[in-house]
């Protein structure tokens, strides 16, 4: 088949030369179309294109991926028509791309075709005369974006929180009330660390979630806040006021008004001595209520985090650049100036207070919402630029000319592909007229040598848009955003005038990749329909626009984060393909690891800075409309509809020309501004009443619209009482209260025991929490917006007697578990569960399995404050240890206690008893047993929620009264006199040298003994196994060994036997050789330098005869902007790291390749001692969650150990393979 397409693609290059040099016919005013379906492989911008921009259609023939099956040849001769009449306007033909090479990050090879020449204003397709085939529509106009725009500043609105998103803005699609505004909620957040103190309460309520979570986080705003007001800046006039959101016809353009939602929640994270809080969310552990659809439907408490230096900083730069933009705007100047003192006071703070990178250990779900103290200074510094603009003061300009050569943009060769808020403030202070001209130069120089990966090459991108490969990860879209808008800079500042039409190009052509022009033909906007899309993605992962929900259909206009290298799922798409191809138009949620994990939200989901880059790049080539030539049209569209008893809603279409409206409402006159629809509320019941419209601009008005009539609804007469109204005991402790559904009837009231409560719509209600054998009455009436109906007669009801004993069943069948017992960290391990109607617990059942010999298992009872053990435990128990298997085991706790209460959720908790001669248990643990319970640890300091690994197989034995049981088979025998014995000493010590390296050990088994401990050389970190032999290798020659044996079991330890020694032989003289050689052909690498979890990587290695290291060589490549490369030397312990570094060097980030090159690093050290185990540890100076290196991985040797530093401890992962090492000796 490829030698067939190879074939097929020669024969179209050549005729597309032959034709390409003139001998085209000339092309016919009109030609009939017949039927002919849509090319899916003929890729333009599915919205159009600018009358004078760079119009080409990529014809594309896949390779390799998921669609490497389909084919497609072009024709040699293709057309643009007209869609209203089939008309063709140009013919032409397409060019082979590359020689015909395949593009390696996409897997596809094709053709260009060039229609630029087309710039008539009009609806368009592309034809293929051969393969009677189209391309999606497109149109051609000066304004083809503007409504594009529009649709994506919206989708800020439905990131809002903490405000009703009403149908008359939202659609009724996703109509709904305010989010978060609950009880302990955003109106009453607490400090994280003081959850039940009312006085740390705040209200923090509104600003944007940030991405398909509903968590809001100050550094996090950053690049929309900013990147959104640049984009104003640039052409306020693209901007209008009429884009159907709350604000919509204020006189202030929508794409402020939606940044003044921010920037409002913004003020109320910034306390009086001007620090600003860091993050507002849902805690990490311990969370109280309930995630839900829609959301103003969930009840989950809210918390914060404190003050610091990193969200200080940002809120300053964010209101210094808003305040010198709404300043502009007579009605917003008093904003303004708010926001003005705010940004000094958040400037102070930040500079007169201590500065951290740690401020957020993962108290609040989900992001880290630390900086590094240089991502601050560089915030701090382009800050500055705009609070000299702002304010005039010199302090501000000597701060920027001191530090503005650390900005990312100064700093790094993509200038703005990361951080464009840095690089927009850059080129900000070259506009200011009071510039340091000596700065302002410098920077224009700069801006013209550092545009990596910026200019348009024919070559680089079948797809026109090229982005170097290793900028496919996390968000890939917004970095693509990014680097089309900085490209852009040679246009708008003129940096260059031999770059402008190139760059310019380069930015245009990014833009149409995101309009269709990519492998996928995919428009990266959800659902644009209706804005000329015909194949847009569908749905993006986010916590509102759920799977399989009735909201699982995005809004228009979310951008998606895009195809990632860095997918861990299992779907195919993304999996396994091209770099390009590395997505899927879905938001899955699978998780049944690891045959199924979905894992979407690594590509689909949304995020406020993906939305702001796209935005910034859309803008640059959206223009000001023309202004007014005429007076506008007389409206039409009008329509006037009755909403309920007392309002009317009355709607028109907008007028071409319009500025505003004018509306008459039962004859009077009001202004509408440019809304397109007035609410007229507060009306009579059945009254009457008329609207008309007349729109208007600079130049005059129309004439009048047709008068629209409208009467509002009367109300029905109230329901007929509810019939056949039953109760029914469904069990002990539960009664069901039933009736028919009546007529006209919109809710009910169901009254129980005198108690009444709305239970909306419903037809019946369970009751629950009841008493056994007690007796109740309920009564049901009927509501609408007539009134209420009569109470039915009431209805009684006895629940029968309960069973005296039942259980709490949280049992399953999990094969993982997570252990407890341990001296730090994992001290304790709980589960909650949920007490039912039994007010007495009489045992519990728990599945274990040992390691080691650990002491006896303690069992405790605690009740619970946001979802954790509190207080005293109620009740304890104890579990022997020789009950307990090395396999999981069912054992029983004689834990007993009186007074559980109904629908109260308390925990089990586990432990080890004091007096274990050393061991650990572990806890037999499944996914998703019940998502309303709650599995945790105690690290020795705190409680710690870990419910996302699953919860602990539990049984509780729970009874009417005070009953009591007889021990159990697993219940420890008080009898039997082996249970507190502790086993002999042992006899027959035997320790014998078996060659250079190795001693074997060994003595006879010990009565009642479960394992044995011995000792080496007395070290107190004793060896454990349950065999009476022992291996002692990887030993020094002629090294003398001494060692003790002593036996364990539930009871304790016993005697140690007497010490044996012996002597390693000696070992035959070999030439060390100059090179350690852990080097490999590995193709994959694992990170390090990461904030979390990958702080440091380790590679073992053993030292030789050689006693001086004079460097070593390692393979790495780095990602983004990483600090300097950090290489030392470690003596280890148990083959991990440990003390202090024997030797360390730091290299320059600029000596590391983006690639996996080798590089060779001065690491010295004399006093190698042979034989002896040492580490090379990496890391980056700097740690980082965007920025690091990755060691090049791969299977080496088996003895050698690879790892990682996470957490505060070396974690060995030598499983993954082994990092490229090379140590040179002498």
């Amino acid at each position: 088949m490829l030698k067939s397409k190879t074939s097929r693609l020669l024969c179209t290059s050549l005729l597309s030369s032959t034709l390409l040099i003139g001998m085209l016919p000339p092309a016919p005013s009109y030609a009939a179309v017949p039927s002919v379906s849509v090319q899916k492989y003929m890729m333009v911008d599915q919205f159009g294109y600018l009358p004078n921009g760079d119009k080409v259609a990529v014809l594309v023939d896949p390779q390799e991926g998921f669609n490497s099956a389909d084919s497609y040849t072009p024709g040699s001769v293709f057309e643009v028509r007209r869609v209203s009449d089939d008309a063709v306007v140009f013919t032409g033909a397409p060019t082979v791309w590359n020689k015909g090479a395949t593009e390696p990050f996409s897997g596809d090879r094709g053709w260009w075709f060039d229609f630029s020449s087309v710039t008539a204003e009009g609806d368009y397709y592309i034809y293929d005369v051969q393969g009677n085939s189209k391309s999606h529509n497109f149109r051609i106009a000066a304004d083809v974006y503007q409504d594009v725009l529009k649709a994506a500043i919206k989708t800020f609105y439905y990131q809002r929180i903490g405000t009703p998103h009403l149908a008359e803005h939202a659609g009724a699609a996703f109509a709904d009330g305010p989010a978060f505004v609950g009880p302990h909620q955003d109106t009453q957040a607490r400090n994280v660390f003081d959850r039940n103190n009312p006085a740390t309460e705040k209200d923090l309520s509104g600003g944007w979630m940030d991405a398909g979570d509903y968590n809001k986080y100050v550094t996090f705003t950053a690049q929309p806040v900013n990147e959104l007001l640049s984009a104003y800046e640039r052409e306020p006039g693209a901007f209008s006021d009429d884009y159907n959101i709350p604000e919509s016809g204020n006189g202030i353009p929508d794409i402020l008004d939606e940044v003044k939602w921010e920037l409002d929640w913004l003020k109320k994270m910034q306390e009086s001595d001007g620090g600003v809080l860091l993050k507002v969310g849902v805690p990490s552990s311990g969370g109280i209520g309930e995630f839900a659809n829609p959301p103003s439907a969930i009840t989950r408490y809210r918390y914060y985090l404190p003050k610091a230096s990193a969200s200080t900083v940002v809120t300053s730069l964010n209101f210094a650049h808003a305040a010198l933009v709404y300043e502009k705007f007579p009605t917003l100047r008093s904003y303004a100036d708010d926001l003005r003192e705010r940004a000094i006071q958040a400037w102070d703070w930040y500079h007169a207070n201590p500065k951290t990178a740690n401020a957020d250990n993962g108290e609040i779900e989900a992001g880290d919402a630390d900086m590094s103290l240089e991502s601050q200074e560089q915030i701090a510094t382009v800050a500055a630029a705009y609070l000299f603009a702002l304010t005039g003061d010199a302090k501000y300009n000597t701060y920027f000319v001191n530090n503005y050569k650390q900005t990312w943009a100064m700093s790094d060769g993509y200038w703005g592909m990361y951080y464009g808020e840095q690089a927009d403030a850059v080129m900000f202070y070259t506009t200011l007229p009071n510039a340091d001209p000596t700065v302002k130069a410098h920077i224009l120089e700069r801006r013209d040598v550092q545009d990596f990966d910026e200019r348009f090459n024919d070559n680089d991108d079948l797809y026109r848009s090229y982005v170097p490969g290793w900028a496919y990860h996390w968000g890939s879209l917004q970095v693509r955003a990014r680097l089309g808008a900085t490209a852009y800079d040679f246009v708008q500042y003129d940096v260059n005038p031999s770059k402008r039409d190139n760059f310019d190009k380069r930015a245009q052509n990014t833009l149409h990749y995101f309009h269709g022009v990519n492998p996928f033909g995919f428009v990266y906007l959800t659902n644009m329909e209706e804005y000329g899309a015909e194949n847009s993605i569908s749905q993006i992962y986010h916590s509102w626009f759920a799977d399989g929900s009735q909201w699982d259909l995005a809004p228009a206009g979310f951008v998606p984060g895009g195809p990632s290298m860095q997918y861990s799922g299992t779907a195919s798409p993304p999996l396994g393909q091209p770099r390009q191809k590395m997505y899927k138009d879905w938001n899955g949620i699978a998780w049944d690891w690891p045959r199924t994990v979905d894992a979407s939200w690594e590509i689909t989901e949304n995020g406020i800075y993906y939305q702001a880059a796209y935005v910034k790049l859309l803008a640059k080539f959206v223009s000001a409309p023309p202004l007014p030539t005429e007076p506008p049209a007389v409206p039409v569209g009008e329509s006037a509809n009755a909403t309920g008893t007392t309002s009317i809603v009355f709607k028109w279409n907008k007028t071409q020309g319009a500025a505003a409206y004018d509306i008459e409402i039962d004859g009077v006159v009001q202004d509408n501004g440019p809304s397109l629809s007035y609410t007229h509320e507060g009306l009579g019941h059945g009254t009457t009443h008329t609207y008309r419209v007349k729109a208007r601009n600079t130049l005059g008005e129309s004439e009048w619209s047709a008068p629209a009539t409208a009467t509002t609804e009367v109300p029905p007469p109230p329901p007929e009482t509810p019939s056949d109204v039953l109760a029914t005991a469904t069990g002990s402790f539960t009664t069901l209260l039933s009736w028919d559904a009546m007529e006209g009837a919109t809710s009910y009231e169901a009254e129980a025991d005198g108690v009444v409560k709305s239970v909306g719509n419903q037809t019946s209600v369970l009751y629950k929490g009841l008493a056994s054998s007690s007796t109740h009455s309920y009564r049901v009436r009927a509501i609408n917006s007539g009134g209420a109906s009569e109470w039915s007669d009431p209805t009684t009801v006895t629940t029968p007697e309960a069973p005296p004993t039942s259980e709490i069943d949280l049992s399953h069948n999990g094969t993982n578990g997570y252990t407890f017992g341990q001296t730090w960290d994992q001290v304790k391990r709980y589960q909650t569960f949920v007490a039912d109607s039994y007010p007495t617990l009489t045992g519990v059942e728990v599945k274990l399995r040992r390691g080691g010999l650990p002491g006896d298992v303690t069992v405790e009872l605690y009740e619970t404050i946001d979802n954790k053990p509190t207080g005293n435990p109620l009740a304890s128990a104890t579990i022997a240890a020789n009950s307990i298997s090395d396999d999981g085991t069912i054992v029983r706790a004689p834990l007993k206690y009186s007074g559980l209460k109904y629908d109260t959720k308390y925990a089990i908790v586990l432990g080890q008893a004091a007096g274990g001669a050393g061991g650990i248990y572990e806890w037999l643990t499944e996914i998703d047993v019940n998502g309303n319970l709650n599995f945790g640890k105690y690290t020795g300091s705190e409680w710690a929620d870990e419910s996302h690994i699953g919860y602990g197989w539990l049984k509780l034995s729970v009874a009417q009264g005070g009953q009591t049981e007889p021990n159990e088979p697993n219940d420890p025998d008080p009898q039997d006199p082996q249970e507190h014995q502790v086993p002999a000493a042992p006899v027959g010590v035997q320790a014998t040298a078996v060659g250079a390296s190795t001693v074997h050990v060994s003595w006879e088994a010990v009565q009642h003994a479960v394992a044995y401990e011995i000792e080496v050389d007395g070290s107190i970190d004793y060896q454990l196994t349950n065999i009476p032999v022992f291996v002692h290798d990887g030993l020094a020659a002629g090294s003398t060994h001494v060692y003790r044996i002593r036996a364990l079991n539930g009871a304790g330890a016993g005697e140690w036997s007497a010490p044996v020694a012996a002597v390693t032989g000696e070992e035959a003289p070999q030439e060390a050789s100059p090179i350690i050689d852990v080097s490999h052909q590995g193709t994959y690498g694992f990170m390090f330098g990461e904030t979390r979890d990958q702080e440091n990587r380790y590679q073992t290695f053993t030292a030789n005869a050689n006693q001086q290291m004079t460097h070593i060589e390692v393979n790495v490549r780095k990602f983004n902007n990483p600090s300097s490369l950090t290489v030392s030397l470690y003596a280890t312990k148990n083959n991990k790291p440990i003390g202090k570094a024997l030797a360390t060097v730091n290299v320059k980030a600029s000596e590391v390749s983006e690639d996996y090159a080798i590089v060779s690093i001065p690491l010295a050290y004399a006093g190698l001692e042979s034989g002896a185990t040492y580490a090379i540890v990496l890391g980056q100076s700097q740690t980082s969650d965007f920025a690091g290196y990755e060691w090049l991985t791969s299977e080496v040797s088996g003895a050698l150990k690879f790892g990682k530093y996470s957490g505060g401890s070396w974690i060995d992962e030598s499983a993954i393979g082994d990092g490229w090492l090379k140590v040179y000796v002498e």
